[in-house]
């Protein structure tokens, strides 16, 4: 593992796993062998979170859900595992961009930020519309009052 990040093999991380499909029953009928098994997930999460995290999240979220994907794949009979990867690798709460601007726009009074972000399509108008507590109707109305242009 240490070796795919220090030759920055990113892209081969969640071939790391299939190294234990062939052991997956033995590994799961253990304990400890699961508990062994999920603390070699942990450590190459928290490779992940200090050394893509910050610099990448984009690359960072990517192949968590890669990881989680072959996990689901060469685990597919032994749910402890898959489940105990899934749980492993999404150890860190990602926040969305129209999250953080959401939160942003509250922050400032929000209406006409979540205008914006209806307008460029980061949000829905359905979300938009939820987030200020009123229909889609009113939402296409406010933002018109106010010179956004409602997505068509």
């Amino acid at each position: 593992m240490e070796e795919i990040f220090t030759r920055k093999l990113l892209m081969v991380l969640p071939y790391y796993l299939m190294r234990f499909e062939a052991k997956a029953e033995v590994i799961s009928g253990s304990n400890e062998q699961t508990n062994e098994f999920l603390e070699d997930c942990n450590r190459l999460r928290q490779m992940l979170d200090e050394k893509v995290f910050d610099d990448n999240k984009s690359l960072y979220t990517n192949l968590i859900k890669f990881i989680n994907k072959v996990a689901d794949h060469i685990f597919r009979n032994e749910i402890r595992l898959k489940k105990g990867v899934e749980r492993t690798m999404n150890g860190k709460i990602l926040m969305l961009e129209s999250e953080r601007l959401l939160k942003k726009g509250e922050k400032k009074g929000g209406n006409l930020m979540i205008y914006s972000l209806v307008e460029d399509r980061t949000i829905t108008p359905e979300q938009g519309a939820k987030k200020l507590k009123i229909s889609v109707d009113e939402l296409k109305k406010k933002m018109a009052l106010t010179e956004y242009k409602y997505p068509e």
